[in-house]
C-alpha cells in the first residue's frame, strides 16, 4: 500500500467513525433511528406517499424499507393501503400518532443539527457537502464497474 492509498483509508475509516457516531448521537437526541427519521419526516411532508417513491426519494432498499414499514405499521405510526388507481402499488401515510411522534422530534432535530455542526461557518459547510457529493459520485463510479 502506498503513502497516498494509506492515507485514503485513514480518511474513509474516519468517514465511517464519524458516520456511526452522528447515527448514535441522533438517535439518542431526536428518539427516533436515523432510517425511521427520514421515513417519518417524508411522509410528514409529504401526507401521502407510495412505498415505490418512498424508495427513490429516500434511495432505501425496497425490503429494508418494507421490513421498517412494517415495524412502524405495528407501533400505530403509519398506515398502508392499496392505491386505488393501481393495485400493485402500497400507498402510506402518517397516523394522528406518527404526527406527534414527528412533530414532538422536530425541535430536537434543530437543536441536534445545531450542536453538531454548531463549529463550521457557512463556508466550511458548502466545501464540505461538495466533498460528500465527489465521495457519493465516486462510489457511483464503483459501483457501476461491478455491473
Amino acid at each position: 500500500m502506498t503513502p497516498h492509498e494509506a492515507e485514503q483509508l485513514k480518511v474513509l475509516q474516519q468517514l465511517g467513525r464519524s458516520y456511526r457516531s452522528m447515527l448514535g448521537a441522533f438517535e439518542l437526541s431526536v428518539g427516533q433511528g436515523l432510517t425511521r427519521w427520514r421515513i417519518l419526516n417524508q411522509l410528514y411532508k409529504e401526507t401521502q406517499c407510495s412505498q415505490k417513491s418512498l424508495i427513490q426519494q429516500l434511495k432505501m432498499d425496497p425490503g429494508s424499507l418494507t421490513r421498517l414499514l412494517k415495524a412502524m405499521e405495528k407501533e400505530g405510526l403509519i398506515q398502508r393501503s392499496n392505491d386505488p388507481q393501481d393495485n400493485r402499488l402500497s400507498n402510506v401515510t402518517l397516523t394522528q400518532q406518527g404526527c406527534a411522534e414527528v412533530n414532538q422530534a422536530l425541535p430536537k432535530r434543530s437543536e441536534f443539527l445545531k450542536v453538531i455542526l454548531e463549529e463550521f461557518n457557512d463556508e466550511e459547510l458548502r466545501v464540505f457537502q461538495g466533498m460528500l457529493n465527489k465521495l457519493e459520485r465516486g462510489c457511483e463510479k464503483a459501483g457501476l464497474k461491478d455491473v
